[in-house]
This record gives structure tokens, C-alpha cells and sequence, in this order.
């Protein structure tokens, strides 16, 4: 996809997508949403999503390791869906994906909002790119970029 939110992010923030100031221009895009569909009938989640697969710009930063699952699910914070079209290999450990996903909860439960996730599990290695059928090749993401949970 030529489009790409991640950039629209960067625009507005000033700097690369995930350092300090992406929340505040997903705030502001947000914002921006919500006034224009203020007059309209409207179905759906009606804010920013973030599809790492589907989103050129994210696909850049999570093949060249700067963004993580986690650093995606902390954006659930400010946007609906944190875990969008998110490839991780298929090697993670059902305790790490438990946590990641009990971390996506309680995000949720303190918005008060319902999210949406999309995690596509692949025998790959994270900063591999995998054909999706339907899309196109999008990178597999490592979980944290801290190495590992003890």
C-alpha cells in the first residue's frame, strides 16, 4: 500500500514513528478524525490503526528492527488496534504471547474501549519477509526488542 498512517505519524510528530512525540501525533490525528465525522453516521472504530503489513513505512521500521510487538501494543494506548497484521515467528513461547496479549488487555480495560488484534504467526525469523497471500511480503517483527524473558 502506497499510503501510509506511519508517515502521516512522522509528519505530524517531527521524528521517526516510535520515538518521543509518536503518541502525541496519534493523539492529534485522532482528534482531527473525530471532528471531521462529528456530523456523520459512522460505523467501526473510527481512529488510527496501525497494519504493519499493510502499512509501507512500518513495514521499513520493523524489518530494520525499530519497532517490536510490544512497541505496537503500547500504542493501544492513544489507537485502536496496537496489533494490527502483525507477523511474529512462530517460535515465540505461548508464556511470551500470553503476556503480550494479557499486556494488550489491560490497555484496553483502562481506555474502556474494545481493540482489535491480527497476529499472523509464521515459520520465519524476525526481520524475514514472508508472502501473505492477498497482500504482499511484509516482515516478521520480534516480540521485544529486549532479547529475551527469563
Amino acid at each position: 500500500m502506497e499510503e501510509s498512517v506511519a508517515k502521516v505519524i512522522e509528519a505530524l510528530s517531527g521524528t521517526t514513528f516510535g520515538m518521543p512525540g509518536t503518541f502525541n501525533a496519534i493523539h492529534k490525528l485522532n482528534s482531527s478524525i473525530s471532528r471531521l465525522s462529528e456530523h456523520l453516521r459512522l460505523t467501526g472504530f473510527n481512529e488510527v490503526m496501525l497494519p504493519l503489513a499493510e502499512d509501507n513505512r512500518l513495514k521499513e521500521l520493523g524489518a530494520s528492527g525499530m519497532i517490536s510487538a510490544m512497541d505496537l501494543v503500547s500504542t493501544i494506548s492513544v489507537c485502536v488496534a496496537g496489533l494490527d497484521m502483525v507477523l511474529l515467528p512462530s517460535s515465540v513461547k505461548v508464556k511470551e504471547l500470553a503476556m503480550l496479549f494479557k499486556d494488550a488487555i489491560v490497555l484496553a480495560l483502562r481506555k474502556r474501549r474494545p481493540i482489535g488484534i491480527r497476529i499472523i504467526l509464521v515459520d520465519a525469523q524476525p526481520f524475514e519477509w514472508v508472502e501473505l497471500e492477498g497482500f504482499t511480503k511484509a516482515p516478521v517483527i520480534p516480540l521485544s526488542r529486549v532479547s529475551s524473558y527469563s
